[in-house]
Parts: structure tokens; C-alpha cells; sequence
């Protein structure tokens, strides 16, 4: 029993996407019976459903911070990134310690953390005549090569310099892109991909990155019992597409994701590129090719 207890408080300590979607169903569960001890069975419901999504928030949010606290301590280094995660995720009380070691030593790193300095106003200055830059040369390529109006880009263009116009820091490219091509950004879970229709909606989502470059109509997918695989279907010029692939229970199969990937960027002509693909988390950029180039040179060189 006591063991049982502790594996418990081991699962919940461990945060990881498991953990976290049982604490959201945990509270959710709770919330529902507390409330509906006191009220109809519709607001139970309603309460249950606002107490597991905040507990999302909150766990994820913690999620994404020791993530990051972890990456800086292997100075971004993703390979040791990997390494470290899979060290403390092992199973078995071994694990789940050194878990807990590395969580010690990640709050005696924030308690550690000093204040920056104040940036001079030369800097600030700096930082807020780059960022206006960016933007204008963004702008300038974005209406040159038709990919968005005029309208857009100015929408866009005060949407940046409202959180940067102050020179305290200088956007990266993907903050760019959520600003003015938000679509062109591909970011997805890899988890839960079970029920009719989700990766139909990955595949519509690839599609509508490319602004109409590549146009799919009708797309579906479902789970075929007799071959045991999932049926992926849509139609692309008047004809009907079907891809067939298996899947381990109802993580994504990283094999449909590169097919989609190819897929896209073959009839696009669009570069669709990997920029984080680390857990059960993955974002792509799917751009055209002056705005990949205006933006990711460094990437555009290396696979020439």
C-alpha cells in the first residue's frame, strides 16, 4: 500500500504530459462532485470542465518552464536535453529520485538569479531601430511577393513594435511570423491523435499553411478495423487521395508527419521546416521560399 502511495506521488510529482492530463482530470473530477453536491448536473458539469482546463494551464505552464530551465542548463544543447529527460523519466524509484534531485537543483538555480542590468538608452535604441528593420524588410518581401496585403502587414507591423517598441529586446523570426503569417507557423501535440478526424485536421492545417498553394477539399480520417490502420483521405484536384499508416496507440506516427511534410512542401513549393520536435511537441514554419530566406538564411545555406 505504501508503495502504491508513493508511486502515486511520484506519477504526480513527475509532470510530464501523462502526469498532467491525470491532475486535470483529477481536479476536474473534483470540481464536478463538489459542485454538484450543491447545484444541477449541468453546472457540475460546466464547473468540472473550467477547474481541469485552468489545472492544464497551470501544470503545462510548469511544464514549459522546468523545459526551459532544462535546456538552459545544458547550455541548449537538445541531444544532452534528450538525455537528461530520458534519465529522469526512467521508471522505477532510481528515476523518479534523480527527478526530484534535478527539480532541487532547478529552484536553487531561480533562487540564484540575478537581476539584468538596465539596458543603456544606446542600446534600447539599438534594439528598437533593428526591430523596426525587421519589420520594414519583412513587409517590403511579404508584399513584393504578393503573400500578404498591405492591410496585413501593417496590422502586424503595430502588433510588434507594441511589445518591442520599447527596445527592452528584439523579436525572433517566429515571433515575426505569428505576427504577420500566423498561419505559416505549424505547431502540434504528437499526443491524443485518436478519435475521427485528427489527423484529417493535421493534414487541413498543413494545407492552409501554403495560402492557397496547395487546395485540398473533403478531407477525412478514420480508424479501419479490419487492417488495423488509419485512413487518411481527401481530394486534390478532383481526385481522391487515401493514405494508409499504423499508429501506436494514439501517439502520431512521426513517418505520416514527414510524408506530410514532403507532401506539402512538394506541391507548394513551399519550405517546410522543423523548428522544435523535442517531447510530444513539434512546430514547423511553412514559408515561401524569399520569406524562408529573408528569415532563416543560416537554414537556407546549409541545405544548399
Amino acid at each position: 500500500m505504501i508503495l502504491k502511495l508513493l508511486s502515486i506521488v511520484l506519477f504526480w510529482r513527475r509532470n510530464n504530459l501523462p502526469s498532467i492530463l491525470f491532475k486535470s482530470l483529477f481536479w476536474g473530477v473534483l470540481a464536478w462532485f463538489a459542485v454538484g453536491i450543491f447545484t444541477s448536473f449541468q453546472t457540475a458539469v460546466i464547473g468540472g470542465a473550467a477547474a481541469s482546463l485552468l489545472a492544464a494551464c497551470k501544470y503545462s505552464m510548469k511544464y514549459l518552464s522546468r523545459r526551459k530551465r532544462m535546456l538552459a542548463k545544458v547550455d541548449g544543447d537538445k541531444e544532452k536535453y534528450k538525455a537528461l529527460k530520458n534519465a529522469t523519466n526512467k521508471g522505477g524509484l532510481g528515476g523518479a529520485l534523480l527527478g526530484e534531485m534535478l527539480n532541487s537543483e532547478l529552484e536553487m538555480d531561480d533562487d540564484d538569479e540575478y537581476i539584468e542590468e538596465e539596458l543603456t538608452d544606446e542600446e534600447r535604441a539599438a534594439n528598437k531601430a533593428a526591430t523596426e528593420n525587421a519589420c520594414q524588410e519583412l513587409t517590403s518581401a511579404l508584399m513584393a511577393g504578393k503573400h500578404a496585403s498591405e492591410a496585413q502587414c501593417k496590422e502586424a507591423t503595430e502588433s510588434i513594435m507594441e511589445d518591442y517598441g520599447d527596445g527592452e529586446g528584439r523579436p525572433e523570426a517566429i515571433e515575426l511570423l505569428h505576427s504577420y503569417l500566423p498561419d505559416s507557423v505549424l505547431s502540434f501535440d504528437t499526443e491524443d491523435y485518436c478519435n475521427d478526424d485528427d489527423h484529417a485536421s493535421l493534414v487541413e492545417m498543413f494545407a492552409e499553411s501554403t495560402n492557397g498553394k496547395w487546395k485540398i477539399e473533403d478531407a477525412a480520417s478514420s480508424f479501419d478495423e479490419e487492417s488495423q490502420k488509419w485512413l487518411v483521405t481527401f481530394t486534390e484536384n478532383g481526385e481522391k487521395k487515401t493514405w494508409r499508416f499504423t499508429q501506436h496507440a494514439d501517439h502520431l506516427n512521426g513517418k505520416f508527419v514527414e510524408q506530410l511534410r514532403q507532401y506539402t512542401q512538394s506541391r507548394s513549393g513551399y519550405i517546410v521546416e522543423y523548428r522544435d520536435g523535442e517531447d510530444e511537441y513539434v512546430e514547423m514554419t511553412s514559408l515561401p521560399a524569399d520569406i524562408h530566406a529573408l528569415l532563416f538564411a543560416e537554414s537556407t545555406e546549409l541545405a544548399a
